[in-house]
């Protein structure tokens, strides 16, 4: 059983990146087809929720970008997630490792889509993937500075004569 709070965050963040990790996995082993329906079904439901109907060109366009969209948030999720488990191991610099992992697993990644039927590999997800785990783990960082900002005194100013 974990008594202490430090192990339990340990775990929890540990846990959630290598689960997100295999939820990726799962979608990059879809073949083309199924993985373009499924996103295709998305778009659709969101769409009808705001009673949207483009034509065929903006549909594909808007299909495009909800993908490239899931590229960048899904890996800010497990940039996030990185990020809160390397923090435990390296307070100040958790960040460069929580990218450098996302960047390491979206190579994989693509490595992987490359070996799927109608998948292929691309550099520009990549680039996105990272980009996406870096916004996300700049935003973390920031709300953490501004939530611990009244933690640290003010700086005083010199008087003038």
């Amino acid at each position: 059983m974990i008594k202490n709070g430090r192990a339990l965050r340990i775990l929890i963040s540990v846990s959630l990146s290598v689960g997100l990790t295999a939820v990726i996995f799962f979608f990059s082993n879809q073949d083309g087809n199924s993985s373009s329906e499924l996103s295709g079904k998305i778009l659709d439901f969101l769409l009808g929720l705001f009673n949207i109907k483009p034509d065929a060109a903006w549909h594909s366009q808007l299909h495009h970008l909800l993908r490239k969209l899931a590229h960048l948030s899904v890996f800010g999720v497990l940039g996030a997630l990185y990020y809160a488990s390397y923090q435990f191991a390296l307070p100040k610099m958790a960040w460069l490792p929580a990218i450098g992992t996302a960047f390491l697993y979206a190579c994989v990644d693509e490595y992987h889509q490359s070996f799927v039927a109608g998948r292929g590999a691309a550099l520009r997800d990549v680039i996105i993937d990272t980009t996406g785990a870096a916004i996300f783990i700049v935003t973390v960082l920031l709300i953490r500075y501004a939530f611990t900002a009244s933690d640290r005194p003010l700086p005083q100013r010199g008087k003038a004569s």
